[in-house]
């Protein structure tokens, strides 16, 4: 304590510290701020919470919505399922409805509606409504069960890399304010990194769909142009691009290329899944197509390459993206099945890989058309002079494969073709001595023999090819087309007749392929033509 004289003799006495009234006061004051923060941390809590619980939501919606596309739309049912997030219990909902003009078993709008309940007790809905149309994503993969590969239960869906998010213009322009973006080559989209976390968002500013890829992986892409006949039906703004697995695919307003043509300029953003465990498919893999709601009976699209050396083009509203591999255990042997066999794994696009001139061909080609028929559309104006600057020279086919191990479509012929794809010729149900490997398809190897079944009528035909065991089949247009006439040389033994399909028409009527010009047509199924039976290895 010190003491300080005043002049008028007193003692005057100053003590340190604060008064009751002041502790009171600062009691108070810090009181209501930890109140304060505390319902801002709580509230931060929730946000972070009922957006996890959201985004976990719309991964549920395009998880089924993908499922969807690897039916048969005829199988296409209105249901609900439970389901048991991270976050929530969720409860899946969806409904089909027809489109005006479009027959039923060609196209379907699917609603899906995801429901829960937030810890507060608030119901919380998010829906995704899409085109579901019948044949577009053909042997696609499930990302909800992990697909029907070589080994499902070894297989786990390729998305563990991203996600897919639904962003409103706030969020998008908080984003921006936190870590700045930059432009994407296609207007409207952008790219925002988190550097303190190292993801990545491409965000379409137009919608707010948005692919979230998480660090370390960075987006990959695929791109290509959708060239679109003004004489399809309705408006080149109806064709969309889409994907069987998880990836933003976006694309241009439509510009005119000439007096017959529309041009769209597509991408599609996509990242890989976790490779940390041994068996684990890694790598994007999944199948891109093309949707056309206002389509009539007409209109259908092309693939592949309109070059004479040689010609790829063929009818095909997708494209399958993957590639397969052998993996081995510890002890260098390879991972085989319970049959003994070495195991193909599914593996895909790697991260920050970008795949160009992947271009689609939307034009009216007629009821089960041909190759002749895109060829045909392909070279019209204005793509008249073949060679390296054609729009479809060296354009994929529908399958594109990440490995040397899957030749895609392409004669191999006898033994001497099967180390190309490994041991699998070796599991067909007899020797491969006088089976010719064609090609890879729907998950399958598929071979034929060098010589006609005979001539049959179509119900003859029909029986004799699923007689033969199990793996043997009748081909459709599209299959009798694809392996058997167009390899008709290097198979060799085919004759110049109508060859069976297993497609039926209208009345008695039965489809055929002729083997001069490899066109479609029908004919009474009494009629007497020659087959060749196909055969797949699973």
């Amino acid at each position: 304590m010190q003491t300080k004289m005043k002049a008028s003799g007193f003692t005057q006495r100053t003590f340190g510290g604060f008064t009751l009234i002041e502790v009171l006061v600062a009691v108070v004051v810090l009181a209501v701020g930890l109140i304060v923060l505390a319902n801002f941390q709580g509230s931060l809590t929730r946000s972070s919470g009922e957006t996890k619980a959201r985004n976990e939501a719309i991964a549920l919606a395009q998880q089924q919505i993908a499922h969807f596309r690897s039916m048969d739309v005829a199988q296409l049912q209105p249901d609900s399922v439970e389901i048991t997030g991270r976050l929530a219990t969720y409860t899946v909902e969806w409904t089909f409805e027809d489109l005006t003009g479009i027959a039923g078993d060609v196209m379907q709008l699917a609603n899906i509606q995801v429901g829960w309940d937030t810890p507060s007790g608030q119901r919380e809905v998010v829906t995704l409504v899409s085109y579901i149309a019948q044949g577009s994503f053909a042997g696609s993969i499930d990302p909800g069960s992990g697909g029907g590969e070589f080994s499902p239960p070894l297989v786990a869906p390729p998305t563990g890399g991203a996600s897919l998010l639904q962003l409103s213009q706030e969020e998008i322009e908080q984003l921006q304010l936190e870590h700045g973006s930059v432009d994407e080559p296609t207007p409207g989209v952008i790219r925002v990194t988190d550097a303190s976390k190292g993801n990545v968002y491409i965000i379409d500013t137009n919608t707010g769909e948005t692919i979230l890829v998480y660090s370390p992986h960075v987006p990959s892409t695929i791109s290509g142009s959708l060239y679109i006949r003004d004489n399809v039906g309705g408006t080149a703004l109806d064709v969309l691009v889409e994907s069987t697995a998880l990836a933003l695919c976006i694309r241009t307003t439509p510009q005119a290329e000439s007096a017959n043509y529309s041009v769209s300029d597509y991408i599609c953003y996509m990242a890989s899944s976790s490779s940390a465990e041994p068996y684990t498919t890694f790598g994007w893999y999944g199948n891109l197509g093309i949707l056309h709601p206002t389509a009539a009976n007409q209109d259908g699209v092309c693939v592949g390459a309109a070059s004479p050396d040689p010609a790829t083009a063929m009818p095909s509203p997708f494209r399958r993206y993957r590639g397969y591999e052998y993996r081995y255990e510890e002890d260098g042997s390879p991972v085989t099945g319970e049959d003994g066999m070495p195991i193909l794994f599914p593996i895909g696009l790697s991260d920050g890989h970008s795949i160009e001139g992947h271009h689609f061909l939307v034009a009216n080609i007629g009821n089960n058309p041909g190759p002749g028929d895109c060829i045909a559309e392909m070279t019209r104006e204005p793509f008249t002079v073949l060679g390296v600057t054609h729009p479809f020279h060296e354009n994929p086919a529908d399958f594109y494969c990440f490995t040397e191990l899957c030749p895609g479509i392409q004669t191999v012929e006898g033994p001497a073709g099967c180390p190309n794809i490994g041991n699998v010729c070796d599991s067909a149900g007899e020797p491969y001595n006088g089976l010719v490997y064609i090609g890879y398809y729907q998950d399958g190897f598929i071979f034929t023999t060098t010589n006609d079944e005979g001539t049959a009528n179509w119900d003859t035909a029909l029986s004799t090819c699923g007689g033969k065991g199990n793996g043997w089949f009748q081909g459709n247009v599209n299959e009798v087309t694809q392996f058997l006439f167009e390899n008709r040389e290097p198979i060799g033994g085919f004759g110049t007749g109508n060859y069976w399909t297993r497609d039926q028409a209208a009345g008695n009527r039965r489809w055929f392929v002729e083997f001069v010009e490899g066109n479609p047509g029908t004919q009474n199924a009494n009629t007497v033509s020659p087959f060749r039976c196909l055969y797949q290895v699973p």
